[in-house]
């Protein structure tokens, strides 16, 4: 096994250096099947009476949860409506919009259907959802 002393871990997003114990739990990850397996994280982490929300890809980058806090969990119906404000692209969800960029002149888009999933052991039908 290597050293781990060897090695520069400076790459890594602020938020796998957090030593402090966290509430923080991942509630969905979206997968992007690119050249980097890219991914992205929604979150909760409880925040005195509140549920904190972000969502934030593996570069540290986030994107705009909407709603930040909740009293309660997330419905089905709000996490997707998260995940579609989410987006730079207004009217696409994240998703989409990830499918989008890769949409070349020649592309049969049908064949991004499976480019992105989308999973979530609390919302176990938010994959299905994602894929019609």
């Amino acid at each position: 096994m290597p050293n781990p002393d060897l090695f520069s871990l400076a790459f890594r997003p602020d938020y796998w250096e957090n030593d402090e114990e966290t509430e923080e739990i991942e509630i969905a990850v979206i997968n992007v099947q690119s050249v980097l397996g890219d991914s992205l994280r929604i979150t909760a982490e409880q925040s005195g009476d509140k549920v904190q929300y972000k969502i934030m890809d593996g570069n540290g980058g986030e994107y705009h949860a909407e709603p930040e806090t909740s009293s309660k969990p997330l419905t089905m119906h709000e996490i997707v409506e998260m995940i579609r404000k989410a987006s730079p692209n207004k009217g696409d969800s994240l998703p989409d919009y990830f499918r989008q960029l890769n949409l070349l002149d020649d592309t049969d888009p049908n064949s991004l259907v499976d480019f992105v999933s989308v999973e979530s052991d609390f919302y176990p039908e938010l994959q299905r959802w994602y894929e019609e």
